[in-house]
């Protein structure tokens, strides 16, 4: 088995789930690894990091790669009275490094925790929670908590302004809450990671919040086209498993779906594709060839990337093409100057939008159908 230090991340699995939790010590071949889009949100996470020691110049940032040496490095510091970045703070099982470290007056220290997202979460401030335990562990005294975050209205003009691009919130309140039951919360998890066997969880909503957990091997009892995979299920998916009901077939007709939770039922009960031919020959009728695409969820970014909006968007097309790039001051000069371009834009604009709307009154009639077509 593993070491038994129980570190901020592995503090943060544990409130997810104990079993999850266990399986880190004792059985890590049975955790996944990260798949892209979360190792894409780590490197956004580091970005962000990397941008917000520039509000602090007098900072020190510490390896982290060396365990002790950065342990060694971070008491130093603390007695230098020193902004410390990545500090490792150890005391007896518990460990957490602090994103940033910094001196409040001649004996306290104020934690900022830098995170990638737009607002504060639950589960952000017990994370504060648990560095402020460890940091009172090791003799440390904490006067505040701030959590620093991206500021969403943030537009970006030529090189990034960390002053802009960041919000910083007051959570002392919220952590000197959380933190009472840290203690407790840390006595259950040691007691987890030395018990020989693993805690019956069931799986239910721990599994994707506040993360996509990793262990494998949780759902394998259940059918294929299970009510886990109902499309947007939430609390639902987990009440009929409650139930017992386990397959989507299997869902009584006076439970309540929404209109596409219904026609996936129906499509994987009849084994038969669901289709509005009608409404479909509407739509693609009212196309013109060639076809462009803008999808502005594709990628996204906690660092705008280009300047005059926060994120970016992707474009294709169906044909071969050719790419242009026109900044947005050039842009703004060629259509003052040549209005009848700003015309076009509004037209196609125009003709999206009456696009979507006649997607939208094919979806409602498709929910005027669908009672009928359940019974």
């Amino acid at each position: 088995m593993a070491s038994k230090l129980l570190t901020k991340s592995k503090y943060v699995n544990g409130l997810q789930c104990l079993k999850y939790l266990w399986m880190l010590f004792h059985e890590p071949g049975s955790v996944g690894d990260p798949d892209a889009a979360t190792l894409h949100t780590f490197e956004q996470g580091h970005e962000v990091g990397e941008l917000a020691k520039k509000l602090f110049p007098e900072g020190v940032n510490i390896p982290s790669d060396d365990f002790m040496g950065n342990i060694r490095q971070t008491r130093e510091l603390l007695e230098q009275r020193r902004t410390i970045f990545e500090g490792g703070i150890s005391a007896g099982d518990v460990y957490s490094r602090v994103d940033i470290l910094k001196p409040a007056d001649d004996s306290s220290w104020d934690i900022i925790e830098v995170k990638s997202g737009t607002k504060v979460k639950d589960i952000d401030i017990e994370d504060v929670a648990f560095q402020k335990y460890c940091c009172r562990q090791a003799g440390l005294e904490i006067r505040n908590c701030f959590l620093m975050h991206i500021n969403n209205q943030y537009v970006r003009q030529g090189e990034i302004d960390p002053k802009q691009l960041f919000i910083i919130e007051d959570i002392t309140e919220q952590v000197a809450d959380a933190v009472r039951s840290v203690p407790e919360k840390v006595a259950m998890m040691l007691e987890v990671i030395s018990a020989e066997d693993c805690p019956d969880i069931a799986i239910g909503r721990q599994c994707e919040n506040p993360y996509l957990c990793l262990v494998e091997g949780c759902k394998d009892f259940l059918p294929e086209d299970n009510v886990t995979q109902l499309y947007r299920g939430g609390q639902k998916s987990f009440d009929l498993l409650n139930d017992g009901i386990l397959a989507i077939c299997e869902i009584p007709e006076d439970f309540k779906l929404s209109a596409p939770q219904q026609i996936q039922q129906i499509c994987i009960s009849s084994g038969q594709p669901y289709a509005d031919q009608a409404s479909l020959k509407e739509f693609l009728d009212s196309l013109q060839y060639p076809l462009y695409y803008f999808d502005f969820e594709t990628f996204s970014a906690a660092v705008p990337p280009f300047d005059g909006g926060p994120y970016p968007a992707s474009a294709a097309t169906l044909i071969d093409s050719q790419i242009y790039q026109v900044n947005r001051d050039d842009f703004e000069r060629l259509i003052t100057e040549y209005p009848q371009i700003s015309l076009k834009i509004i037209r196609v604009l125009g003709k999206r939008s009456r696009d979507l709307q006649r997607v939208r009154r094919a979806l409602r009639r498709d929910r005027r159908d669908l009672p009928r077509l359940r019974k």
